[in-house]
């Protein structure tokens, strides 16, 4: 896996999360880069959490997922966290 595979799904995942939560805050972990990505959302104060992926998630499922499931994906995360 190459990190510019990695990075451009993160960039993706930032431009998603954006127009869903705006002014949110990411934060991607490193245990597993570049093959997975970790990743937590936060509002834009880092009060709330909005998401916690449960696990890292490979870079080529992210690149398989369409926008659309990558969405659906922050949004049932977003309501285990109690976000609305």
């Amino acid at each position: 896996m190459t990190l510019t595979r990695y990075e451009a799904q993160t960039d993706r995942l930032v431009r998603i999360a954006e127009r869903m939560f705006p002014n949110c805050r990411l934060f991607f972990g490193t245990t597993e880069k570049p093959k997975a990505v970790s990743l937590e959302i936060t509002d834009s104060t880092n009060t709330q959490r909005i998401c916690l992926f449960p696990q890292p998630t490979l870079v080529e499922g992210l690149e398989g997922m369409s926008d659309e499931l990558v969405e659906l994906r922050f949004k049932e995360c977003a309501k285990l966290w109690g976000y609305t």
